[in-house]
């Protein structure tokens, strides 16, 4: 009891929570022990030479897809299978390079670069050897990109700087993007660190930005919260489900 009265405030806000709430909510969320994934524990099976090998292993957005890859193989996973194997074309003389991949309308593809001015370089896994020098923003350091791309109903994916397509040989600059599955938004950095700015409206089809707002989905997400919650937004994020 004595304890108690030295946080008057905080043990009369934990005595007013709703448990009944708070605990549908962590149910919503799923349980660790229900966490179970085939497609990615073949992935891994396949992929890591060896136990305690998982640093060999590196993992790729491809939303609703998954990119998962070693130095010599790739996999692309879903939520029920493996939708696409593919061995590595990289140039003999270039495994000290770093690889890219994108996934788009079920085609990969595979890009790679060095140090300093090195060219960025890739293939389409449907034709690997058509090798090109690809027109992208992107050096040794930024190849593996952790901003999400999301597709788009007619084809291709947008980056948030543009559309990629299966094919192309420019990858458009990339900028963190969301969906509810219709509408898009992209972040408008406002200073010098990233997480300072806003959501804008994004129409992909045109790469133009509109108005900033939320998704309704965000914009409501503090309300079941107490009074003064406030909401990270780039923290925050949301893609259509598959």
């Amino acid at each position: 009891a004595e304890a108690l009265a030295l946080a008057p405030e905080e043990v009369a806000a934990a005595a007013g929570a709703d448990l009944g709430e708070t605990l549908a909510r962590t149910l919503r969320g799923g349980l660790w022990e229900e966490f179970h994934w085939p497609a990615w524990e073949e992935a891994v099976a396949d992929l890591i030479p060896g136990p305690g090998k998982f640093d060999a292993l590196a993992v790729f957005e491809a939303w609703p897809h998954l990119i998962v890859a070693n130095s010599t193989r790739v996999r692309v996973i879903d939520a029920d299978s493996t939708v696409l194997t593919h061995d590595l074309r990289v140039p003999a003389g270039q495994s000290s390079h770093r690889c890219g991949f994108h996934y788009v309308d079920g085609a990969l593809l595979v890009f790679w670069t060095g140090y300093g001015n090195s060219p960025v370089q890739g293939y389409w896994h449907t034709a690997p050897d058509h090798v090109f020098t690809l027109d992208a923003e992107i050096n040794y350091w930024s190849v593996r990109s952790d901003r999400p791309t999301l597709p788009l109903p007619g084809g291709g994916r947008t980056t948030g700087g543009g559309v990629l397509h299966a094919g192309d040989t420019k990858l458009p600059r990339e900028r963190a993007v969301i969906s509810d599955g219709t509408s898009y938004w992209v972040w408008e950095n406002t200073g010098e660190y990233q997480g300072e700015g806003a959501w804008a409206e994004y129409d992909p089809a045109e790469n133009t930005r509109g108005r900033r707002s939320l998704p309704a989905f965000l914009a409501d997400a503090t309300r079941a919260h107490a009074p003064g919650a406030r909401l990270a937004p780039h923290s925050s994020w949301m893609r259509p489900a598959p």
